[in-house]
């Protein structure tokens, strides 16, 4: 009789140790609910029948029952204690969150924003760059001395003509080609110091495309003559074997114009 009477006060406590052992996935105010509708729900008659025929003990069942009631609001405190806690850490890393995607959409539109203001500035470089070739490249050729020198190249190939260029009209040549070439002529003096007057002039008149087989009128040479002068004029630039003489000059020219961007 007496194991009887206590069965209902065990499966309570059990059932309460259950509830206080889960994990606290579930909402803490329903654990309380909980424990508060079991402990209702605890027979009296029950209660009665048990302590009329136990004898008093220390600890009644009401003791029991409040000091569960005191370890499950205990637990209450720490699941809610642990939720705000979970909540803080939520807010905190959404608001870290946000704060980086936002950061990282402001340096992507800075890094655009950057690299189109770059394209921009290249394009409008090489846009200058054109241009001034351009002007360049029409200031030689509506020259009077690159006139006169495509002229003379026309006549000689049906007459011949004495016609040929003085001191002052080289000179403006020179002048031209250098400015038209970017500086070309300049590097050939700093660079090969040991290329003649006569030869930088030879390099002009291949820069303006005059064929070689009347560039030897201009100086009183040859056909056999200019072919030396080529060759010698190849040596002292040190080009390799087989190299044409226009080819390393409009490469050295390209040279030229990049060391002065």
């Amino acid at each position: 009789m007496k194991s009887n009477s206590k069965l209902p006060l065990l499966l309570l406590i059990i059932s309460i140790s259950m509830l206080a052992a889960c994990e606290y996935q579930e909402e803490p105010h329903t654990r309380l609910e909980q424990v508060h509708a079991l402990l209702s729900a605890r027979p009296d008659s029950v209660n009665h029948a048990s302590l009329s025929t136990t004898p008093p003990s220390d600890t009644s069942a009401k003791d029991i029952f409040t000091a569960l009631l005191e370890l499950e609001k205990e637990f209450y405190n720490i699941a809610m204690i642990e939720h705000k806690y979970f909540i803080a850490g939520s807010l905190i890393t959404s608001i870290l969150l946000v704060g980086v995607i936002i950061s990282s959409a402001r340096y992507h539109k800075r890094h655009q924003t950057e690299h189109a203001q770059f394209d921009k500035r290249l394009a409008d470089m090489n846009n200058l760059k054109m241009q001034k070739q351009f002007r360049e490249a029409d200031e030689l050729e509506s020259s009077a001395v690159y006139h006169k020198a495509k002229d003379i190249a026309h006549t000689l190939k049906v007459a011949y003509t004495k016609d040929t260029f003085n001191e002052a009209e080289w000179q403006e040549l020179i002048r031209l080609v250098n400015v038209r070439w970017n500086g070309i002529i300049v590097d050939l003096q700093q660079q090969h110091a040991d290329l003649s007057s006569e030869e930088i002039q030879i390099c002009c008149l291949y820069l303006i495309d005059i064929p070689i087989v009347y560039i030897g009128h201009f100086h009183g040479y040859g056909r056999s003559t200019i072919y030396r002068k080529n060759k010698e004029i190849l040596s002292k630039l040190k080009a390799p074997s087989g190299a044409k003489l226009k080819d390393i000059l409009q490469e050295k020219a390209e040279k030229s114009a990049n060391n002065t961007q």
